[in-house]
């Protein structure tokens, strides 16, 4: 009776989570992580007219805007820039930048990269 007991609360536990009081959950993407990496999750605040400066990464980077414009630049690729909210995916070993436009900006970012390997190396 006591383990009865024990799941129905684990049940009920659980439809409390999945009804959160209105609470909008957005997943903006998803991917496999293969042994031998790590993730890392952190941020970037950037002065007006600050750049990151080229760099790679052993993995993906995604992550999204959370103040400002930041212009992303990925060789290769046009330059694009992202307000607010906007998302982005770069993807492994490809060489890039970011910069604040007309103001501060922050963005949060998760990376996926090979453990035992910098975060980040500049440009060659």
């Amino acid at each position: 009776m006591r383990m009865v007991i024990t799941g129905l609360t684990v049940l009920a536990a659980s439809a409390a989570l999945a009804a959160d009081g209105g609470v909008a959950r957005k997943i903006f993407d998803r991917m496999d992580v293969p042994a031998g990496y790590e993730t890392v999750v952190g941020s970037a605040d950037m002065p007006p007219g600050a750049a990151i400066g080229r760099h790679t990464h052993h993995g993906v980077e995604f992550g999204y805007v959370a103040e400002g414009e930041v212009e992303f630049t990925i060789d290769g690729e046009k330059p694009y820039r992202l307000k607010a909210g906007g998302f982005y995916r770069i993807e492994a070993g490809k060489v890039h930048d970011a910069r604040s436009v007309g103001g501060s900006a922050k963005a949060v970012a998760t990376w996926v990269v090979e453990k035992g390997k910098p975060l980040a190396e500049p440009a060659k």
